[in-house]
């Protein structure tokens, strides 16, 4: 096998951590969050909780239900509505 250089390999890994979006790590449950991008951007729900897999579980109220759902946490950002009231629950 043939050495790496360690310079190249810490300049490798400053440009992949530039690339992969960091999530706020203020936000716990209760907070209401906010979607990014996708289909559902602007949309605002109830964050609920992480898993071990960088995926959140989040709750919509959708047609009068709760519903609990996975969504990739880089989807998410903490919006700045003050609390669920303001999402009329």
């Amino acid at each position: 096998m043939i050495p790496i250089d360690e310079r190249l390999i810490n300049a490798i890994k400053l440009c992949v951590n530039a690339l992969v979006p960091k999530q706020d790590a203020a936000i716990k449950k209760g907070d209401i969050v906010k979607f990014v991008g996708g289909l559902l951007i602007d949309l605002e729900a109830v964050f609920e909780q992480r898993n071990a897999e960088k995926c959140c579980y989040i709750l919509f109220n959708i047609m009068g239900q709760q519903k609990r759902i996975l969504v990739d946490e880089t989807s998410i950002k903490k919006s700045e509505a003050r609390s669920k009231i303001d999402l009329c629950w």
